[in-house]
């Protein structure tokens, strides 16, 4: 490459001397030397070949250039020699500028990983795939414009990025990817092109600076764990255009505190808001078809199934009697959640349904038939067991070497603390017939508790809650009875 540069001033000095006369003393060999330098490209530094049909060029201005057609791998005259582990290398050059000229088809895995002065990348429209960490620890680069041909990003591709601020993704619906933007602190601002209808798996996997997202009309899928681990994310717009949450879809995003799935979503994978102790509510379209929620807590459209519990909602929960079945991982990662009665019209609890409740000390099983996943991760080792003696749940218990109470042969029965008390606050008065009436005309959301239903029942004790309890309460207060 140096001989060609010093060919080309050459010819070039040889056309000036043909057209004037050559004179030694007026142009001595130093000046001629000093001028070829002076109208030359900036210096090489280092080039090679990086592939079959590729090669590397680096210049004294750090631009790194990349031509020829098909793979390209790491240049590996950029880096020391002693390493030759690909994760450990330190560079040996300073590069600030990557130009990957058309004809690239394929990065290899770390090609550029760890040029952490680089602020500048072009990519071809050539291209088709990144690979593996190929722009891993370019720690300076702040955009980043990936090509429409591109249909595979490798796992990490652009992780640790940590100067990154924007990056426009390819206008595709056929890219894949693992992992790609991983601890890019600072990317605020992404870019999906319009025909792009689904946000591959682990796309935004552990992207720690994003803290609020809109996603795009048009998109219809969000993939298994795509924003996984954004530990700063707080608040997410989904469009009505998306049908599917896959699973971990949002899990480990430790700062979303709530979100709200639109009308056209009839899919969410188990675990989407796994380990989310900051979530407190996950609201419905009422026109959703296939789910609803009551009180922040998910369900299926009919109410016969606990899909999703959210992990900051707290202790004290109810079920609703209309739920037979606690779906998987429905209750995971509820830390605050302290005991739970499964109710008597409750026949399934799904895998992992309270794993990692690291402080549930007491589970009631009302239902002695109630099927329980067959795994050592449904409850929680340090959970007491309550249930009939000869139950699914004692069998369970037995098992998995749980502790294990048994209960009465006859379902124990509430009993009036005061009659009228619906709030259970130790007194009768007007706010008793209020949470009555809330009760009677919206129980999702006012449902007394266990006790207060059992105190409420005041006009004929056992005939149910009517708005007669309530009139009567009210007639105490007048002093009419």
């Amino acid at each position: 490459m140096k001989m060609k540069k010093f060919a080309s001033v050459l010819l070039s000095g040889l056309m000036a001397a043909s057209a004037v006369p050559f004179n030694a003393a007026t142009l001595p060999y130093s000046s001629f030397i000093a001028s070829a330098a002076e109208n030359s490209a900036a210096a090489e530094i280092a080039s090679g070949k990086c592939g079959e049909n590729a090669s590397f060029f680096l210049d004294s201005e750090g631009t790194l250039t990349i031509s020829g057609t098909g793979y390209m791998k790491q240049p590996k005259e950029l880096y020391m020699p002693e390493e030759e582990n690909l994760f450990l290398q330190t560079p040996k050059y300073s590069v600030k500028k990557i130009v990957i000229e058309e004809g690239i088809t394929e990065i290899g895995m770390q090609a550029f990983n760890k040029l952490s002065e680089v602020t500048s990348l072009t990519l071809p429209e050539s291209l088709e795939a990144i690979n593996l960490n190929a722009f891993e620890g370019c720690a300076s680069l702040k955009s980043v414009k990936i090509p429409d041909s591109v249909t595979s990003l490798g796992w990490c591709s652009f992780a640790n990025c940590t100067s990154l601020e924007e990056v426009i993704l390819p206008n595709n619906d056929e890219y894949t990817c693992i992992s790609v933007f991983a601890n890019c602190d600072n990317l605020n601002s992404i870019s999906l092109g319009d025909k792009t209808t689904h946000i591959p798996e682990y796309l935004f996997a552990q992207c720690s600076g994003l803290k609020e997202i809109t996603i795009p009309d048009g998109i219809k899928d969000i993939g298994i764990a795509a924003f996984s681990e954004c530990i700063n994310l707080e608040n997410v717009i989904i469009p009505d255009s998306v049908k599917i949450i896959a699973p971990v879809a949002f899990s480990d995003c430790t700062s979303l505190k709530t979100i709200t799935i639109p009308e056209n979503v009839s899919t969410i994978g188990k675990g989407a808001f796994l380990d989310c102790p900051a979530l407190t509510e996950i609201n419905v379209d009422s026109e959703n078809s296939y789910f609803t929620s009551a009180d922040g807590v998910l369900f299926n459209k009919d109410k016969t199934a606990l899909v999703q519990y959210p992990e900051g909602k707290g202790n004290g929960y109810i079920i609703p009697e209309s739920v037979t079945e606690i779906n998987e991982m429905a209750f995971s990662d509820c830390d605050d959640l302290s005991s739970i009665t499964l109710h008597k019209n409750i026949n399934k609890i799904g895998s992992s349904a309270f794993e990692e409740c690291n402080n549930l000390t007491s589970i009631i099983f009302c239902n002695p038939e109630c099927k329980i996943f067959d795994d050592a991760y449904t409850i929680p080792e340090n959970t007491i067991i309550y249930g009939y003696a000869g139950s699914t749940a004692q069998e369970y218990a037995e098992k998995y070497e749980r502790e294990f109470v048994v209960l009465d042969e006859k379902a124990p029965e509430l009993k009036p603390t005061l009659l009228g008390d619906a709030n259970c606050d130790e007194i009768v008065s007007l706010a008793d017939a209020a949470a009555i009436f809330q009760s009677i005309g919206n129980y999702d959301k006012y449902a007394l508790s266990e006790q207060g239903a059992v105190n409420a029942d005041i006009y004929e004790p056992g005939s149910g809650i009517t708005p007669l309890d309530a009139i009567t309460i009210m007639q105490i207060e007048a002093g009419i009875l």
